[in-house]
């Protein structure tokens, strides 16, 4: 199977005021398997005073069904739709004198023609509306010698417009940790990355069980003129966890990868 697909984009930034700015974007795709889709994006960026900002975000975005999503089955369904989502956001970024930054917004989602398999017919069809709201922070220090440090959280819900139920695999609470200390001039540096992820209602009504995970990877710039080594550890502590399955799977969750390893070697040239 063969398709073509393109796409256009611009984008403008306006100084309206000396403290104000409207940016401005429009793009559309092409597909030969589904059509069109044109898709806008505005951002009015406010600084009230020199360290603060406050941004009002609206886009809209789309996801084309995949081959294996129109092609499902014993039966296509050609007449598979993109999904279409629409984004509402509201930040306030404030920075200080000691290189620390908050960050705060509060978002709304709302996503229609989600593709979900049809119990009766057992093909993917465009069943769902949902909608997705919650709040989110963040903090972020620099320190001296490049070390930084960078924590957020985020509360969120995620419902089916018609049913008003909880989506299945979607946590309430996500946090993530990040520390990264630069050594020898920055030509090798350490980063510590740990993410959370609350618990998530399954297909079959019960929980996964919220989990956390550390991944630390080491890199190396340079070793020699155009070649970069990384070295990482996934899953540091060999934390066991499980994620909610779908309607194709026999188990109501299936267990993830426990701690693994990647060493990767990248030259430019």
């Amino acid at each position: 199977m063969h398709s073509a697909e393109g796409g256009i984009y611009v984008q403008d930034e306006v100084a309206v005021a000396k403290d104000l700015t409207l940016n401005l974007g429009l793009r559309h795709d092409q597909y030969e398997t589904f059509g069109g889709s044109t898709n806008p994006r505005a951002a009015i960026i406010y600084h009230p005073a020199e360290r603060t900002t406050l941004k009002i975000l609206y886009g809209s975005a789309f996801r084309a069904p995949t081959v294996y999503e129109l092609h499902y089955g014993s039966h296509a369904n050609p007449d598979l739709r993109a999904e279409a989502i629409s984004t509402y956001e509201i930040v306030l970024e404030q920075y200080t004198h000691g290189s620390l930054r908050f960050a705060g917004s509060a978002f709304l989602y709302r996503i229609a023609d989600l593709v979900s398999v049809d119990t009766s017919s057992g093909l993917f069809e465009n069943l769902d509306h949902v909608r997705a709201g919650g709040i989110e922070m963040e903090i972020e220090k620099r320190f001296k010698r490049g070390f930084k440090l960078r924590y957020s959280s985020t509360l969120q819900e995620a419902r089916d417009d018609a049913t008003d139920q909880l989506l299945t695999n979607s946590p309430r609470h996500l946090a993530k940790l990040n520390a990264e200390m630069p050594f020898m001039k920055e030509r090798l540096s350490a980063g510590l990355e740990v993410q959370y992820a609350g618990r998530r209602l399954t297909l079959a009504g019960d929980y996964a069980r919220g989990y956390a995970v550390g991944n630390l990877t080491f890199l190396s710039r340079q070793i020699v003129k155009g070649l970069d080594l990384s070295a990482s550890v996934y899953n540091l502590l060999d934390s066991r966890y499980a994620d909610p399955a779908s309607e194709h799977h026999i188990q109501d969750t299936i267990e993830q990868d426990g701690r693994n390893f990647r060493l990767k070697l990248t030259w430019g040239f």
